[in-house]
C-alpha cells in the first residue's frame, strides 16, 4: 500500500471514531496541539471531541488534505482531500495543523483545519 492511501485510511479511521463520541464524556485518548487563533492550543482529544481547560469542544467543518511526492522522479505526486462535519456552524476557535515527513520513499505533507466550537 502506498503512503498516500495508508494516511488516507488512517484519517478516515479517526473521522469514524469521532462520529461516535458522546457529547458529555471526556475523551481518554491523547493530547494534540494545533494552532488555534494564532496560538498553540492543546486539546485532550477523542475523535471529533476535545477538551480545553475543562470546556468540551466539537470539531466542525474539518478539511483534511495532503500529498506524497515520491523520491522516484518517474512517479507522480499523489494528493488527497476529505471534508467532514460540514455543519455550517462557524465561530469558536479557528484551528489548523500542517506536518511534513521526509523518508527515503519521498515527502509526505498532511494538513487539517477546522472550527473548534464549544458545546453548551
Amino acid at each position: 500500500m502506498n503512503r498516500r492511501w495508508a494516511l488516507a485510511v488512517g484519517v478516515a479511521a479517526i473521522v469514524t471514531v469521532g462520529a461516535g463520541s458522546t457529547a458529555g464524556a471526556a475523551p481518554k485518548d491523547k493530547a494534540e496541539t494545533y494552532i488555534c487563533n494564532g496560538q498553540p492550543t492543546t486539546f485532550i482529544v477523542g475523535g471529533r471531541s476535545g477538551f480545553l481547560n475543562g470546556i468540551h469542544y466539537l470539531a466542525h467543518n474539518v478539511v483534511v488534505s495532503g500529498s506524497f511526492d515520491p523520491t522516484d522522479p518517474t512517479l507522480p505526486t499523489q494528493t488527497f482531500s476529505d471534508t467532514q462535519w460540514t455543519s455550517g456552524q462557524t465561530g469558536g476557535l479557528q484551528c489548523s495543523l500542517t506536518e511534513t515527513t521526509t523518508t527515503p520513499e519521498g515527502v509526505e505533507t498532511f494538513s487539517i483545519r477546522f472550527n473548534a466550537i464549544p458545546t453548551k
